[in-house]
This record gives structure tokens, C-alpha cells and sequence, in this order.
């Protein structure tokens, strides 16, 4: 009888022990086929996310060779390509000026009496707005807006530099004509080591660079154009061997236009634009006419020309450009 009994007991604990056996059996062939499904899973999404990863770098890649290679092309083309040159019908020929431009004109040979003292002064009150070194793609643009503003022409001196390596200044050439500005020469290079070695003018050389200049210049605006109106990169002030440079140009019908006043944004400080107003202010003072020398390749003055000219009409100064 009690072997009966634990027969039973032994088997109903043997039974109880597969019941759990299997149970786990069963759960861990559950556990692994979740696993399985998830690792797959994640696995498929890496896959995705790199195979997404490895076609953008693809797009960026193709993006980033497609521009190059336009810009390449462009280079080369730009280079190559040698387009017929358009008259420019606002030009008045002849002239460094459009026809409507002309009106504001004042002869540069009188100019360069001002500023050596031989002028008779006539109480008249004449500001000469120049803008050395452009055109700039960045900042001429805003020069000629605020122009525009005032009703105000200037004498722009031109570097033929900038337009060859900047192509779109070529369209800004046209546009300070079209402005009824007036167009000078302000060498092509600017190259002081070549105009100047050893701080001497090398008279070839400027006269060479001022022609190079003058042609590059009609290749933009046509045969029609022309210019009597020079200024030396930093002003032949500056420089020794004065008298035969000043012969040389006078042999060539060149007149050299310095300046008597001046903002001061070329002088290496990044003054600001209230400087910049105090500075031409303290070199027009006093002053009948004044040639002011500013540059359109600088944000600062920029920022500054339409207190410099609303000062110089308060003070009751008209405005006139140089041919």
C-alpha cells in the first residue's frame, strides 16, 4: 500500500517535472525566435539607413563634381570665349560719360589746378565724389543705389583687373554709364612693384598699364569710348620721379587727378562709418571745391556715404563728375 502511494507521488512529481521542462522548452524557442526576429530586424534597418547614407554621400558627391565642373567649365569658356562687343548706346562718344551724364561734367585740366592752388576761386562750392578701385560685385551695387537716391553723379576709376576676374563687374561698368556717371582710369593692375619699383614711377610701365586699361575698358562699352582721366594707384603724391611721369601722361593727353580730401577707408584701420564721416568732414572744411577721395570696394563707406552726402549738400556743395 505505501509503495503504491509513493509510486503515485513519484509519478505525479516526475510529470510535474516535464510539464516544466516543456514550458521552458517552450519559452526559450519563443525567446530566440523574438530575438531572431528583432536582430533581422535591426539588421534590415542598418542595412537601410546605411544604404540611404551611401546615396546621399553619392548625391553630395555628384552635387559637389557637377558644380566644380561647371564652374570649371565656365572658367574655360570665359577664358575662350571672346563675344562681340555691344555699343553702348547711353555712351555720348567720345567721352568717359553717357550723354545725359554729361551735363554734369567739369574738365579734369581744371582740376588739377585746384588741387596745385593755381585755380581762381570763384565762390562756388563744387564736390568731386570719386570712388577708387572697382567695380566690386559686393559693393558697388549699393554705391550706385544710394547715387541713385540722391540724384548724385561721381567719377568712378576703374582697375581693368576687376574685369577680367570678376565678369559680372562688367555689367556694373555699363551700369555706372547708364547711371550717368563718369568712367576713369585708374591703371589695369594696381600693381605697385610694377608701376613702382623701388618707389619710382617707371613712366613704360605706367603708360603701358594706363592703354591696357583704356582697351579693356572698350571691350565692355565700346571703340567709342574714351577717357582723359587717370589717377596713379596711391596718387602721384606718392611717388618719386614725378616730373617725367607727369610729362609722360601730359605727351599722352592724360590728366592725373589726385584728391584734396578724403574718408580715410583705405588707411588700414576699419574705421567705422562715424569715422569715416569725421574724417572727410575735417578734409573739406574750409575748402571750395573739393576732389573726395573714397573707394567702392569698402562696406564702411558704403555705410557712410549718405552722411557724407547729406553733409556736403548742407553745407551747399553741387555735385559734378570728371572728364
Amino acid at each position: 500500500m505505501r509503495s503504491n502511494i509513493f509510486s503515485r507521488k513519484a509519478n505525479k512529481r516526475y510529470r510535474i517535472i516535464y510539464i516544466l521542462l516543456a514550458i521552458a522548452i517552450v519559452s526559450v524557442f519563443i525567446v530566440q525566435v523574438v530575438l531572431n526576429k528583432k536582430n533581422s530586424t535591426e539588421k534590415s534597418k542598418s542595412f537601410s539607413i546605411n544604404n540611404e547614407n551611401e546615396k546621399i554621400n553619392e548625391s553630395k558627391q555628384e552635387d559637389i563634381y557637377g558644380k566644380n565642373k561647371k564652374n570649371h567649365e565656365d572658367i574655360v569658356n570665359e577664358e575662350k570665349k571672346e563675344e562681340p562687343v555691344e555699343e553702348v548706346t547711353a555712351l555720348k562718344k567720345g567721352s568717359n560719360t553717357s550723354i545725359e551724364g554729361d551735363a554734369y561734367t567739369f574738365n579734369s585740366s581744371e582740376v588739377k589746378r585746384i588741387l596745385d592752388g593755381s585755380y581762381i576761386k570763384d565762390g562756388k562750392k563744387i564736390a568731386f565724389l570719386t570712388f577708387d578701385d572697382g567695380p566690386s560685385v559686393v559693393t558697388t551695387p549699393k554705391i550706385l543705389a544710394t547715387l541713385k537716391k540722391y540724384n548724385i553723379k561721381a567719377t568712378f576709376f576703374i582697375l581693368g583687373i576687376n574685369l577680367d576676374n570678376y565678369p559680372k563687374s562688367k555689367e556694373l561698368l555699363k551700369a555706372i554709364l547708364h547711371d550717368g556717371h563718369a568712367i576713369a582710369n585708374h591703371s589695369y593692375s594696381h600693381d605697385y612693384k610694377y608701376l613702382y619699383p623701388g618707389g619710382r614711377i617707371n613712366t613704360d610701365n605706367l603708360i603701358a598699364d594706363f592703354e591696357k586699361n583704356e582697351n579693356k575698358i572698350k571691350e565692355v562699352l565700346g571703340a567709342d569710348f574714351k577717357t582723359s582721366v587717370v589717377r596713379l594707384p596711391g596718387g602721384m603724391m606718392s611717388w618719386k620721379n614725378k616730373d617725367n611721369a607727369k610729362q609722360a601722361l601730359s605727351n599722352k593727353g592724360l590728366n592725373y587727378v589726385d584728391w584734396n580730401s578724403l574718408d580715410g577707408d583705405a588707411e588700414g584701420r576699419n574705421e567705422t562709418p562715424q569715422q569715416l564721416l569725421k574724417k572727410a568732414k575735417s578734409t573739406i572744411q574750409g575748402q571750395e571745391k573739393i576732389i573726395l577721395l573714397m573707394h567702392d570696394t569698402k562696406n564702411n563707406t558704403v555705410k557712410a556715404l549718405p552722411s557724407i552726402i547729406q553733409y556736403l549738400k548742407d553745407q551747399g556743395y553741387e555735385f559734378k563728375t570728371l572728364k
